[in-house]
């Protein structure tokens, strides 16, 4: 599960656009009646919840089988999952002291 997908919204959403996402899948995904897709849901916005979070799943995400779902670099070890490394939020999210 990828938050970003599940909830369709942009790598550099925006916390009203993460919400009012979140907020249109709700109405056409109600508890009562689909309560599976309403906990994918809530796990996805939970992820995106906070600019903070956002840049942390952009940074730290693995699909089920541990490689990142964007470009990868190579991987350094055999068996070693590859990860996704944006230079520029590692640098962000250091720079304000992981918040």
């Amino acid at each position: 599960m990828y938050p970003f997908a599940v909830l369709d919204v942009p790598e550099d959403a925006t916390d009203a656009q993460v919400e009012a996402a979140y907020r249109a899948l709700l109405q056409r995904h109600p508890p009562d009646r689909d309560p599976a897709r309403f906990r994918l849901l809530h796990r996805a916005y939970d992820a995106l919840r906070t600019a903070c979070d956002r840049r942390e799943t952009r940074l730290f995400h693995f699909d089920a089988r541990g490689y990142a779902l964007t470009d990868d670099f190579p991987t350094w070890a055999e068996g070693r999952p590859r990860r996704r490394l944006d230079p520029h939020a590692l640098a962000e999210l250091l720079r304000r002291g992981g918040q």
